[in-house]
């Protein structure tokens, strides 16, 4: 693991009060009041070392996918791009092969898009229906429905938790077809 040194930044300060607390003894060990007036003296220097990011990030099997998929070349370029007008759509296929890899943490992001779209349908559906219907009809449409099972199955589950009455149908639809079908209902009904 790579050490690098660098100049203390005022972001560190609660950092570096936290390891002298925990460094030394109560009666020994600075207050916040006197680390800071410490730190500002003319000619005290204060170096803070750590671990280098970059060399962490690259262990991530999905870090380096993502940066295949935005082409990209080291963690700064990462959080530059994220913080730019990120093309977030590009990094559903590398997130889906690293989940289908058995990488932890591309899971868990699957399993957090579920639980997010779930809970966005959830305040929609109380919002259009009200409390007296009985069941509520719910498809899923998508590219991320229809290829991560992960985030369907969270989706389902999470839905069936806020709201008993919401009837996922299990199949991705096109969502053409379920304009189709509204739309055929619909003439129905008027005859």
């Amino acid at each position: 693991m790579n050490i690098t040194l660098r100049i203390f930044k005022p972001d560190d300060f609660d950092a570096l009060y936290e390891i002298d607390q925990a460094c030394y003894e109560p009666e020994v060990a600075y207050s916040q009041r006197e680390l800071r007036a410490y730190l500002r003296f003319s000619g005290s220097d204060c170096l803070v070392a750590y671990a280098e990011a970059q060399a962490k990030a690259e262990a991530l099997p999905l870090f380096r996918q993502i940066k295949a998929a935005w082409d990209l070349h080291s963690l700064d370029d990462f959080v530059r791009n994220v913080n730019s007008n990120p093309d977030f759509a590009k990094l559903f296929p590398p997130i889906l092969a690293a989940a289908d890899g058995a990488d932890a943490l591309a899971q868990r992001v699957l399993a957090q898009a579920g639980r997010e779209l779930a809970q966005l349908a959830e305040m929609v559906i109380r919002r259009l229906f009200a409390e007296d219907i009985v069941v509520v009809p719910l498809a899923m449409a998508g590219g991320v429905f229809r290829h991560s099972s992960k985030v369907r199955e969270v989706f389902r589950h999470e839905l069936g938790m806020f709201e008993s009455r919401i009837d996922v149908n299990p199949q991705v639809v096109e969502p053409v077809a379920g304009a189709l079908q509204m739309a055929r209902k619909g003439k129905t009904a008027q005859k």
